[in-house]
């Protein structure tokens, strides 16, 4: 049995380190999971590139749905619903919900001993529900509730494509209008107050619906869109330019919690827009980064970064919290730190929140290699052992 895990689990690393690398798609990434990270951080200390136009917090969730989208495969189809439910909970449900008992142990020893004054007890409702509702039971793994959604949202997609494709109706543009209407539906009901409890993962999953569509159908576009890189950047900006300044009152999109401010239209409109500007100016970028490492390493651990930076950021905390229990930390605030996952050190000036932001992004791929070593060695030697039999 272990043995077999450990050589599917060899099959997978390989796999990975043998693909051919889509750059644009990597920048993406790259991009989207800094932006979420040093959200959590206080921006990191750092201004986004043109963040009054691009606004991360906007569509952060929703440009990696739009990622899983374009790698979507058509003959995914006529996959049996099982099959395709199978792998899609090995490779997101599964995953999560093991680190959730993990974390739910580490928070509970944490608060055990008075480190930590938030967190839910460990119990059914903690481990197998609230996940589904919110994830904030164990705070250290909140980022990876988005996992949970684009669960949900790659079997509604798949359902709605097997069932138009039996009816013969299937038509990809057809389907993207439909998703974006019970977007902008999932929107309306939100604001009017069906998002707690499982309102909150229906409307957040209709909410996020329509970028999956989106990633599949810009994959047919693609070729053309690249081909008008400036004009569409100028129609783009154009656009945003006129939503941002036309619209009345804030706008705002949090998609953890289902909270929107502002017109669903426009919301929804601004999304779209953000989500296709990064992708052309990705492509525009990728003949200068189609040879990082940094970008290939990050593009293709964003699932590990997703799950973990929050327990990094907390590491960080912790060893300054123990350290000011010997010397004299000025500015360190101990109440903040046991009551927020998110609290960050401002030593001298905001500029040390970027040293959070690389530590929470850099660890988990560390960590990611060095295990990936350890079970391709392991692996290795299972095989040598064998050819001596």
């Amino acid at each position: 049995m272990f043995d077999k895990f450990i050589a599917n689990q060899a099959a997978k690393i390989e796999k990975v380190r043998t693909r051919q690398s889509n750059t644009k798609m990597n920048l993406i990434k790259t991009y989207s999971i800094i932006a979420v990270v040093a959200g959590h951080c206080r921006g990191g200390g750092i201004g986004f590139p043109m963040e009054n136009w691009v606004l991360p917090y906007f569509y952060d969730m929703a440009v990696f749905v739009f990622v899983s989208g374009y790698f979507y495969k058509k003959e995914s189809d006529d996959a049996n619903f099982f099959s395709f439910i199978k792998t899609k909970a090995l490779r997101l449900v599964v995953p999560y919900f093991i680190w959730n008992v993990v974390y739910g142990l580490l928070n509970t020893f944490f608060r055990g001993i008075g480190v930590i004054d938030y967190g839910d007890p460990i119990s059914l409702y903690s481990l197998f529900v609230r996940p589904w509702v919110d994830g904030h039971q164990f705070h250290f793994n909140i980022p990876a509730w988005f996992l949970l959604s684009l669960f949900i949202v790659s079997v509604i997609t798949y359902i709605m494509r097997r069932l138009m494709k039996l009816l013969h109706i299937l038509n990809e543009e057809v389907l993207l209008a439909i998703t974006f209407v019970i977007s902008v539906i999932s929107i309306y009901l939100a604001q009017k107050g069906y998002n707690s409890g499982v309102y909150l993962c229906l409307v957040r999953a209709g909410f996020l619906l329509p970028y999956f569509q989106m990633g599949f159908v810009y994959k047919k576009y693609e070729s053309l869109l690249g081909k008008h890189k400036a004009v569409l950047i100028g129609v783009i900006t154009g656009c945003v330019y006129a939503l941002l300044v036309l619209s009345k009152g804030n706008l705002d999109i949090t998609a953890v919690f289902a909270e929107f401010i502002g017109n669903p239209l426009v919301l929804t409109a601004l999304t779209i827009l953000e989500i296709l500007l990064t992708a052309t100016i990705c492509e525009i970028l990728a003949p200068a980064f189609c040879k990082s490492t940094i970008v290939k390493k990050i593009g293709d651990n964003t699932f590990s970064i997703m799950m973990h930076h929050g327990i990094i950021l907390f590491s960080v905390n912790l060893v300054i919290y123990i350290m000011s229990k010997f010397v004299d930390i000025s500015g360190f605030d101990v109440a903040a730190f046991k009551s927020t996952l998110w609290y960050a050190y401002q030593w001298r000036d905001s500029r040390i929140y970027l040293f959070y932001v690389i530590l929470a992004v850099a660890v988990p791929i560390v960590i990611k290699d060095i295990s990936n070593k350890v079970i391709l060695r392991a692996n290795s030697r299972k095989n040598m052992s064998a050819e001596e039999k």
